[in-house]
């Protein structure tokens, strides 16, 4: 695994589009609790300018989350996708319902309301374990 960076510098990268989300496809969702930490979220990312990489999202100081899935639809490409930074928290959601709003919305979906994340490289054989 290879850091990238974490929160504002994370933020920075995303928000100029340096590292891509969009038209990337999520790969996998882990949501776990970390001993005393609290919830984490983490979102592997495959998009083609990887180079055979994954890139992991990790959310930690979670405060809110949210994802849906309906079989009737393809799991799941990035489209668009909003990223704020409001006070000490951030903001992501996957599929927002005006991508260039600057504000959180009730109709937004898919999203991850955080204080803390963190982005890695993964090798696609550490991002893609095999299922029995």
């Amino acid at each position: 695994m290879d850091l990238i960076g974490r929160d504002e510098i994370l933020f920075d990268l995303l928000k100029n589009a340096e590292l891509r989300i969009l038209d990337a496809v999520v790969k996998k969702i882990n949501i776990f609790v970390v001993g005393t930490k609290g919830l984490c979220i983490e979102v592997d990312f495959y998009h083609p300018q990887y180079d055979g990489r994954n890139l992991r999202l990790r959310f930690l100081g979670i405060k809110e989350y949210s994802f849906y899935h309906n079989d009737s639809h393809i799991f799941y490409n990035v489209e668009c996708y909003k990223l704020i930074m409001d006070g000490e928290l951030y903001y992501l959601s996957l599929d927002p319902e005006d991508e260039f709003s600057t504000e959180a919305s009730d109709s937004d979906q898919d999203l991850i309301v955080f204080r803390n994340f963190e982005g890695l490289f993964l090798e696609s054989n550490q991002a893609n374990p095999e299922i029995l």
